[in-house]
C-alpha cells in the first residue's frame, strides 16, 4: 500500500524521525501502531510527555503508564474510601481542596489525611 500525505505533514515526520534516530518509515509505521485501536471518528485526548508528567505530580504515586493506571489514580484521587464506603468529590471540592492545600502550603494529600486525623478522635474511642 501506497500512501500520500501533505508536505508539512511529512516534514513534521521526518525531524521527528531525525531526533529519535529512526527512519521515518519506521517512526510512522510505530505511530500508526499506537493509535490503531482509537476510531478517527471518536473523541480522543492525547497527552504530551510535559502534561502527564505535571498530570503525575498532581495526582502523586509515580509514573502513569496506562489509560487504566490513569483512570484508577483518578479514582483514587477525587474521592475518599473509608473500608467499602466511597465518599465521591465534585470538581468544586476537590478545587477547594486545591487551593486550601495551596494556601496552607501543603498538598492536598496532606490537607486530606490532617483533616481524616482530626475526625478520627470522633469516629473512634481512642485515635491511633
Amino acid at each position: 500500500m501506497r500512501l500520500t500525505i501533505p508536505d508539512d505533514l511529512a516534514d513534521a515526520y521526518a525531524v521527528l524521525a531525525q531526533q529519535s534516530r529512526l527512519p521515518v518509515e519506521d517512526l510512522l509505521l510505530r505511530q500508526l501502531a499506537r493509535y490503531q485501536a482509537l476510531s478517527p471518528l471518536a473523541p480522543a485526548v492525547v497527552l504530551t510527555a510535559d502534561d502527564l508528567a505535571q498530570i503525575e505530580s498532581l495526582l502523586g504515586g509515580g509514573a502513569i503508564g496506562s489509560t487504566k493506571a490513569l483512570l484508577s489514580r483518578i479514582q483514587r484521587w477525587a474521592g475518599i474510601t473509608f473500608g467499602q464506603v466511597r465518599v465521591p468529590l465534585s470538581a468544586a471540592q476537590l478545587e477547594e481542596i486545591q487551593h486550601r492545600a495551596e494556601h496552607l502550603g501543603k498538598t492536598p494529600k496532606e490537607l486530606v489525611e490532617e483533616t481524616v486525623a482530626q475526625m478520627a478522635p470522633q469516629w473512634f474511642h481512642c485515635a491511633r
